[in-house]
């Protein structure tokens, strides 16, 4: 693939998405309400997105195929779709009811902002194992990630509707409970980065890796879940605030750790 191939067109849309995107957070990160949070957490935020966009600028550097690493063309369709995949994923998890923006600026919620660093983690996980190994064309990158992206927002909806929701986050605003959410994502990206990475075989062989890591991610939530439900019946007093946000990411961790080598 080299930079007048058509899948370098895809620069176009997903960098006009990626751009907008991009603006609007920057600019509320610059300008945010009176009430909102200092300008140390906005910081922290606006520094989180520029470095996941590095990262993966680095793998595909460094690390991706040789036809990647030499056209700057493809290194922007992966970059601007890691925006848009940032962006899918705000996005709906503001509509499940945590807001990076709306909720960790702009409220000053340190949950919600611990959250969304972990989200934004773990979706840039999943981009660097998408541009691992070898394909035939762009397609072979941006399937798995789609996929990726996917899973991740499917366990965090079912762990939301299996427990309280994310009422520790938004209402109790709990920063352990935003710390525990953000452990959740990274190691469900675990299996998911390792399923999407490597050479392209096949679509029914990409399919079936994403099969099994859905499986790990399965039991990563289940974990959660367990983890959330018993957190809710014990009071506040009875587990430290530092346990009630190391035990149960220590156990997701593992098991992230755990499929990662296993998929």
């Amino acid at each position: 693939m080299s930079g007048s191939d058509p899948e370098t067109v895809l620069v176009f849309p997903f960098g006009a998405v990626g751009a907008i995107w991009l603006f609007h957070v920057y600019d509320r990160l610059a300008n945010p309400s009176p009430l909102g949070c200092g300008s140390g957490p906005r910081l922290t935020l606006g520094s989180a997105i520029a470095g996941c966009h590095v990262a993966l600028w680095i793998a595909l550097a460094g690390f991706a195929s040789a036809e990647v690493r030499r056209d700057l063309g493809l290194q922007a369709v992966f970059c601007f779709a890691l925006t848009v995949a940032l962006a899918v994923v705000t996005n709906v998890l503001a509509l499940l009811g945590v807001d990076a923006f709306g909720d960790g600026i702009e409220r000053n919620n340190p949950a919600a902002r611990r959250a969304a660093l972990g989200a934004w983690a773990a979706v840039t996980l999943c981009a660097i194992g998408a541009n691992l190994g070898e394909g035939d064309f762009a397609g072979t990158a941006l399937l798995p990630l789609a996929l990726s992206v996917a899973a991740l927002l499917g366990a965090s909806l079912a762990v939301s509707v299996a427990t309280r929701g994310f009422l520790p986050i938004v209402v109790e605003r709990e920063a352990a409970a935003g710390g525990r959410f953000a452990t959740l994502c990274v190691a469900c990206a675990l299996p998911l980065a390792r399923a999407s990475a490597g050479d392209w075989v096949s679509f029914a062989s990409t399919l079936g890796d994403f099969l099994r890591a859905a499986v790990a991610v399965a039991i990563i939530a289940a974990a959660a879940v367990f983890g959330e439900r018993h957190l809710a019946r014990a009071s506040a007093a009875a587990i430290r605030p530092t346990l009630r946000m190391a035990l149960p990411s220590a156990v997701m961790l593992g098991l992230g750790v755990a499929a990662f080598l296993l998929v």
